[in-house]
């Protein structure tokens, strides 16, 4: 939600109170879903934002006098409108800002403040302020889709680029299971999946997933689930973060012939199981049986001796 005209200005203030802040460069600043936590998301900051000249922070004209100079690093700190801190990252080298919490940064304004630094010089501090909750809402409300096994998976994804090609990651739900599926060749175009870093658990040969390329699309078709499908599906994604995600839960299915043997095999188990504990215990067994008679005998000739009925 956001805030009334006051408040904003305030949080301005106090947000370019120790830094210079300087406007970024118009361009697309996007979110995307974690790879494994639904309850995190990613923000992606572009290059173009690098490459943008260094300004002056009181005329905010670019500097011509002086050689452009490219930084080496960044530092990057992402912070709701009520002063919490999303994430930080300091003499970073990856534009990939992960890990933000959805219960705390979902809604409402952020500003993203980014210092470019060259060495241990700071060449440039810029800020802007990041309205798009609508997207954020969208990949904080991910929740599993629930299939039973033997069933078929038919995922389609949109493409960014017409000549992209197909690709999807499967990460499983404990996240140590990561495959690669696409309809690139790894050796002669880019895009493809080094068969080198699959797991051995991926699905291969006839149970390989089928991919479908059209124009704009990419769709993904799994035949015959099991448990170990389920995971996360992801696609269209650049460096470690995806662009669509689909998260999968596969519930295992008995049929009613392999309950009735399962049933059958534990009654039998259990009677052999049985039996084992009577043979072991049969000198036991033994002596108590013994003495039980030789009460009753005794009993008996007490009675006897006494003329007394039993």
């Amino acid at each position: 939600m956001r805030q009334n005209s006051v408040s904003y200005v305030l949080w301005m203030l106090t947000a370019s109170k120790y830094t210079v802040s300087l406007p970024v460069p118009e361009t697309n600043f996007d979110f995307f879903p974690d790879r494994d936590n639904i309850k995190l998301f990613s923000l992606r900051i572009p290059i173009t934002v690098l490459s943008a000249e260094v300004q002056d922070a009181s005329e905010r004209v670019p500097r011509k006098a002086l050689p452009p100079r490219n930084p080496d690093s960044i530092n990057v700190k992402v912070e709701n409108d009520q002063g919490y801190i999303c994430a930080e990252e300091r003499e970073s080298h990856n534009l990939e800002i992960s890990r933000l919490p959805c219960d705390r940064c979902m809604n409402g304004e952020l500003l993203v403040t980014i210092e470019m630094k060259k060495g241990n010089e700071i060449l440039s501090t810029s800020s802007k302020i990041l309205f798009d909750e609508s997207r954020r809402a969208e990949i904080c409300s991910l929740q599993p889709e629930k299939r039973k096994q033997g069933e078929d998976l038919v995922v389609t994804s949109p493409k960014q680029k017409p000549e992209d090609g197909c690709r999807w990651v499967f990460r499983d739900t404990g996240g140590s299971v990561g495959c690669c599926y696409s309809n690139r060749d790894y050796y002669t175009e880019t895009g493809g999946c080094d068969p080198r870093m699959q797991s051995s658990a991926c699905r291969n040969g006839s149970e390989s997933p089928i991919l479908v390329e059209e124009e704009n699309s990419c769709t993904l078709r799994i035949s015959n689930l099991r448990p170990a499908d389920s995971g996360n599906y992801l696609s269209q994604f650049k460096y470690s973060t995806p662009g669509f995600k689909k998260i999968l839960f596969v519930e295992a299915q008995f049929p009613t012939f392999a309950i009735l043997i399962i049933c059958l095999s534990s009654f039998f188990l259990l009677g052999i199981l049985t039996v084992i504990y009577l043979y072991m215990q049969r000198t036991a067994i033994y002596s108590l049986v013994k003495e039980n008679l030789m009460k009753m005998s005794s009993s008996e000739k007490v009675y006897t001796s006494f003329n007394i009925e039993p």
